[in-house]
């Protein structure tokens, strides 16, 4: 017997989405000089990001995204998923 099944529609014609959008976030990288660690972030995170930027600061990044198509936890989630230790400043 087969279980029934229930299907569901989502309507997002009336959405609009800013493509100019855009929030930053900067967090502390361990050992962010190693190659292997920027190598890791980079492929992790540059589809789906605007821009990583390396800054003045010790081991700092500021990471540029668009809060419409991706969310500040997601990104610490997918360092999380390739081990790159972070720990995320406030601005």
């Amino acid at each position: 017997m087969r279980k029934p099944q229930t299907r569901f529609w989502i309507d997002a014609r009336g959405e609009t989405l800013e493509l100019h959008k855009e929030k930053t976030c900067e967090y502390i990288i361990d050992n962010l000089e190693d190659e292997h660690i920027k190598t890791k972030m980079v492929e992790t995170l540059y589809p789906i990001v605007k821009e990583i930027r390396v800054l003045e600061k010790p081991d700092t990044v500021a990471i540029c995204y668009n809060p419409d198509f991706i969310s500040r936890g997601f990104i610490e989630y997918l360092m999380q998923q390739k081990n790159v230790s972070f720990e995320r400043t406030e601005k």
